[in-house]
């Protein structure tokens, strides 16, 4: 039997990166991105701030975004930031979160918004 193992991959927060970034993989973001990111399950901590879209599966949020956020499911924390419009099929926004921008949820049958691998 094989077994799918997926690998985290993490932007540390002494780092920051320009450009966009693409993998089937899981990203945890400590620093900063500058540029689109597209991915399975993402992560952003409190101290992480990304200015660009983020499209992912499942998305949890506790920094800063100034762009649009795509996910089938998002969670926001407590210190979430969301400068930008936000599509979704299910949504989990803690208190003290703030979005700033349209928020669009999507029947899972009728809009698939990402495909899991």
């Amino acid at each position: 039997m094989f077994s799918l193992v997926v690998k985290t991959s993490v932007i540390d927060s002494s780092t920051y990166v320009e450009g966009d970034i693409q993998t089937d993989a899981n990203l945890k973001i400590n620093g900063k991105v500058n540029g689109d990111i597209k991915v399975l399950n993402l992560e952003l901590t409190k101290k992480a701030e990304v200015n660009g879209k983020i499209t992912a599966f499942k998305a949890y949020i506790n920094g800063q975004i100034t762009g649009d956020v795509i996910a089938n499911f998002i969670s926001l924390g407590p210190n979430a930031k969301v400068m930008g419009n936000v599509e979704y099929h299910k949504i989990n926004i803690a208190a003290g979160a703030a979005i700033d921008g349209q928020c669009k949820r999507h029947d899972e049958n009728a809009h698939k918004l990402i495909e899991k691998k």
